[in-house]
């Protein structure tokens, strides 16, 4: 577990970039974004729906210049009204352009990039 990490509840599943919910219900989702580098980078939350679907449901962009560290955040509140695997889920994802713009993940005593589930209540 990270350093300070605390978890109520069951935890979510990841399997092939798809995060299911152990549950339904109203959900925060946020994604912070850590990256280095010069370039340009987005971070985007989808929402997967079952059978392949996917939605944007929340972008956010950052630039950086040569050298310079900077983050971006995302975040999205999602009913999940299915929580049976491979029927809802969300996929986090961040994709980059730019010459070198790199996702900065972290080591043992902190996370750099993170995600975040929340339940907020029931549906």
């Amino acid at each position: 577990a990270q350093l300070g990490y605390t978890r109520l509840g069951d935890a979510m599943s990841h399997a092939s970039g798809v995060w299911t919910f152990p549950e339904t219900g109203i959900w925060l989702v946020e994604g912070l974004y850590n990256y280095s580098g010069a370039g340009y980078a987005r971070g985007q939350i989808e929402y997967y729906a079952g059978s392949g679907n996917y939605a944007v449901i929340a972008a956010g962009n950052s630039g950086t210049g040569n050298g310079d560290y900077t983050q971006n955040t995302v975040s999205a509140q999602i009913d999940v009204t299915n929580s049976t695997s491979g029927n809802s889920g969300v996929h986090v994802k961040f994709t980059q352009g730019g010459t070198s713009a790199t996702l900065r993940g972290g080591t043992g005593t902190g996370a750099l990039t993170q995600f975040r589930f929340t339940k907020l209540g029931n549906t």
